[in-house]
């Protein structure tokens, strides 16, 4: 991200990156803020895969074979990355922002790879989508 980046929506990609195989699975815990009021934050594990975000309430569960607790694709994947929060929506999560926040409450890096991740995942999703697979 450049640093006019930051804080600001970023638009899914548009590049000739569109040819990139799947990427790698990425997962790991991250927090997440609830949409209830008060909103509170809860650390679940996140997935990232096949063009989709998912989360359990624990790594566990998904290793188990739980359904997540959400699942939707990447397609249209607008992000901001904050510090060590990062905001996402997708065409598939219909308006609503999902906020995540890396585990240590400092660790920018970290929100800056999840965010990275994002985006392939986005433009995979779209290529899944235009090739009919």
């Amino acid at each position: 991200l450049t640093a006019e980046e930051c804080g600001q929506f970023l638009r899914p990609l548009q590049s000739s990156s569109d040819a990139l195989e799947k990427p790698p699975l990425r997962g790991g815990m991250l927090m997440k803020e609830t949409h209830s009021l008060p909103s509170e934050w809860h650390v679940r594990y996140v997935e990232l895969n096949d063009g989709q975000i998912s989360w359990w309430q624990t790594k566990e569960d998904a290793d188990g074979g739980a359904e997540p607790q959400k699942r939707f694709e990447l397609l249209g994947l607008q992000v901001r990355q904050m510090g060590s929060t990062f905001s996402m929506r997708s065409n598939a999560s219909n308006g609503i922002v999902y906020n995540f926040s890396a585990v240590e409450s400092s660790d920018e890096e970290e929100a800056y790879e999840w965010v990275c991740a994002l985006r392939k995942q986005a433009a995979f999703s779209k290529r899944k989508f235009r090739d009919g697979k």
